[in-house]
């Protein structure tokens, strides 16, 4: 009889700890309880595992439970630490453009990478559009543009008399198709020809050369200045030369940027091919049609003289100078 008693003592024993055990894991479930279900007065049984993951913070994420009733949330312990926590995964790695992309819970995190630029390509600027120097990165193709020039101005070919007081030239940069057609700037001038007493008055177009009486004076391309003081102006040399309507000779200097006359100012030495003036003395003319010989410098090809570009004693300066080649002997 007492050995059937201790068995029932033993028996019941076990059950007390059973019980005992079970409202232990009971507590650590209602630690854990869902408050979705306590809202909406459904019981609570316990929560499952899923394989969903959410971040917790920049360098974690961790893992979605689902309660019986289906209530999807993040579950802690009884000591208020996230289940099954882990790192963050990159299943898309950091470019420039965008962070790191976790494989686990598919957020961002992390920094973008710093830009990788190549050693740059320079577009050159053109009559129509700026120039500059554009920097790819190697790792995401970013580009910018920097270093950047001001479109250039149009650099003219020769300009040719079209009728009615007018000239043209085209453009002579690469790619440029731009041709201007401008008026002439005529210059007035008078020259007393050979065996008269008056002085005639003409007028030309440094520019283009074109002449009153109708002819023109022609481009020497073989010239070039040498400034002594002062500077020659942006823009090319204009020197023409040529023969009147009747017959004398002379010879244009001025220099010209877009068309327009540009001052020149002191001192400034001319080249000149010696053929162009061979057997001539050079008369520099002045508005009245005075002639004043130039003082020359000449060798086996070439005839050098030099141009006053000060002004007068006001102060007036004039652009363009004439001479008068008059033929030795005379």
């Amino acid at each position: 009889m007492k050995g059937k008693k201790l068995t029932r003592l033993a028996a019941a024993l076990a059950l007390t700890l059973l019980s005992v055990g079970i409202f232990g894991v009971t507590a650590s479930a209602d630690a854990r309880r869902c408050k979705t279900c306590e809202d909406n007065g459904l019981t609570f049984t316990g929560y499952t595992a899923t394989t969903e993951f959410r971040r917790i913070s920049e360098t974690q994420c961790a893992r979605v439970y689902v309660c019986n009733n289906g209530h999807k949330q993040l579950t802690y312990d009884t000591d208020g630490n996230y289940l099954a926590v882990s790192d963050h995964i990159a299943s898309k790695k950091a470019t420039c453009k965008e962070a790191a992309v976790c494989g686990n819970c598919g957020a961002s995190f992390g920094t973008t990478l710093d830009h990788s630029f190549d050693e740059g390509k320079v577009t050159k600027p053109t009559c129509s559009s700026e120039g500059y120097t554009t920097y790819t990165c190697k790792v995401c193709g970013f580009k910018k543009e920097t270093d950047k020039v001001k479109r250039l101005s149009h650099w003219y070919d020769l300009w040719e008399p079209t009728g009615n007081g007018q000239n043209s030239a085209p453009c002579k940069r690469d790619g440029c198709s731009y041709t201007k057609t401008t008026a002439c700037v005529d210059w007035d001038f008078k020259l007393i020809p050979a065996g008269a007493d008056q002085a005639e008055k003409f007028s030309v177009c440094p520019v283009c050369g074109e002449l009153s009486d109708g002819g023109r004076l022609e481009l020497v391309e073989d010239a070039f200045p040498t400034p002594i003081t002062g500077w020659t102006p942006e823009g090319d040399m204009v020197l023409r030369c040529g023969a009147l309507e009747n017959g004398e000779k002379v010879i244009c200097v001025g220099f010209e940027f877009d068309a327009r006359l540009a001052q020149c100012t002191g001192l400034t030495k001319f080249t000149i091919p010696a053929e162009l003036v061979e057997g001539c003395k050079l008369m520099l003319l002045d508005e009245k049609g005075n002639e004043t010989e130039l003082e020359v410098e000449t060798d086996d090809d070439s005839v050098t003289f030099t141009l006053n570009f000060y002004g007068d004693a006001q102060g007036k300066r004039t652009p363009v100078r004439m001479i008068h080649l008059v033929p030795i002997g005379e």
